[in-house]
């Protein structure tokens, strides 16, 4: 367990293992969220599907990726949540990939917010 307060810094996961992390390999990154006393508090997926997709839990199902990923091997992931607007935001390489408030528009799984708005992780 890593333990990360995304109100004080972003979360930076490297990648550069091609047999583990292309596309195609449906292999996975997952970031499951928890508060202080270890209750889930969401969680964000990387999947190296083609096309590549993304995961926000408990808020949708599996997103194709908006825009192509840079093609090199090594990938520095940087997630950032922002808990007092529910922005989550992924970058690949210093290019932003992902920008969503999270909302009842946007997550389609009703129980998103008993998730998501846990204000201690």
């Amino acid at each position: 367990m890593v333990v990360w307060n995304s109100d004080v810094a972003d979360l930076v996961i490297i990648t550069n293992t091609s047999s583990e992390t292309e596309v195609g390999s449906d292999k996975r990154v997952v970031v499951e969220l928890v508060t202080s006393t270890l209750d889930p508090a969401g969680s964000v997926q990387i999947l190296f599907t083609s096309p590549p997709q993304y995961h926000i839990g408990y808020c949708s199902d599996n997103i194709d990726f908006p825009d192509t990923l840079p093609s090199t091997l090594y990938k520095e992931w940087r997630i950032s949540i922002d808990q007092a607007t529910l922005n989550m935001k992924l970058h690949c390489n210093g290019i932003e990939v992902v920008s969503t408030v999270l909302s009842d528009e946007v997550c389609t799984n009703n129980t998103w917010r008993h998730y998501w708005e846990k204000r201690d992780m």
